[in-house]
């Protein structure tokens, strides 16, 4: 049963990573590339669903964080 939700979580963080892939793909955004990229990869390095979620979470607020914290 949990690993049926490991791959529910995977695939969840995959999507969302394929559009970010996509979108800093078309507008030239390297920050945007490479965290769908990393959301691609993730999850088949992660042993548990607490894991996936809990990364997947972070890596998905991380470009909107950089901005915050990088804006002048």
């Amino acid at each position: 049963m949990l690993f049926s939700y490991l791959i529910l979580w995977a695939a969840i963080f995959n999507m969302i990573g394929l559009a970010f892939f996509m979108y800093g793909k078309s507008k030239k955004k390297d920050l945007l590339f490479y965290t769908g990229v990393a959301l691609f990869v993730y999850p088949y390095f992660m042993p548990n669903v607490i894991a996936i979620i809990l990364v997947g979470m972070l890596l998905v607020s991380f470009p909107y964080f950089y901005k915050v914290v990088t804006q002048k």
